[in-house]
């Protein structure tokens, strides 16, 4: 149910922000970032009910109630705590269908600056992928030439209804070569989950250099409250 692994905080239950890996301090890193809750709705939506072991030894889960119940959610409190309040045990999470298509993006830019002005004006307009990363050229030697090495690169992907994504995807690529950028797509072929899987290993690279450079400090000044 959980990443898990060797960190202290290990999975997106812990500490999350739409599917970003975050040190917890999730307004700071949205606003930073420009996120809101992802494509799909962040971890707090897709996550329907949650357990977590409190320092009594107590399991404590939360009841599903109408979205327009009042009072506070037990839920989204502990989601995003850390092991602030206990350890989170276990979670039931909404399973989405198979969308009908899937798109992959290449996108060069002939400079660095391009490129993260681009990435600026996706989140401007709160234009969200599932998935979005830098890219190295290094990972992408059966999509460029060598002309190409010393470019910018940015993987995109994405997926739904063939109907609705086919216009979307239009007007995203006008705004990127607006900024000179040179896209190809992929929707089909042996390329499409290779160049998938690439993008989606360096979009978890870059959500965890995110949680590591912000490190723990939120947690630590929470735990000096507590402990006053």
């Amino acid at each position: 149910m959980f990443e898990g692994g060797k960190d202290l905080y290990g999975n997106w239950i812990d500490l999350s922000a739409g599917g970003f890996f975050t040190s917890g301090r999730k307004g700071q890193f949205q606003q930073r970032q420009r996120s809101r809750s992802g494509a799909f709705g962040g971890i707090e939506e897709l996550c329907v009910q949650v357990s977590w072991r409190l320092a009594s030894g107590e399991i404590a889960k939360n009841v599903l109630t109408p979205r327009s119940a009042t009072g506070p959610s037990f839920k989204n409190l502990m989601i995003g705590s850390g092991k602030v309040w206990g350890k989170p045990e276990s979670a039931v999470l909404k399973i989405l269908p198979i969308p009908e298509v899937t798109h992959a993006i290449l996108l060069r830019f002939a400079l660095p600056n391009r490129r993260e002005a681009f990435r600026a004006s996706l989140q401007k307009l709160d234009i969200r992928f599932p998935l979005i990363a830098n890219l190295q050229a290094a990972d992408l030697s059966e999509w460029i030439g060598p002309e190409n090495l010393g470019e910018a690169f940015l993987g995109l992907v994405h997926w739904g209804k063939a109907e609705c994504l086919a216009p979307y995807l239009q007007m995203i690529r006008g705004l990127a070569e607006s900024r000179q950028g040179v896209w190809q797509e992929f929707h089909d072929g042996d390329a499409l989950p290779h160049l998938q899987e690439i993008v989606r290993d360096a979009a978890v690279a870059e959500w965890r250099e995110t949680r590591i450079a912000e490190g723990f400090e939120d947690q630590q000044k929470l735990l000096k409250i507590l402990s006053r």
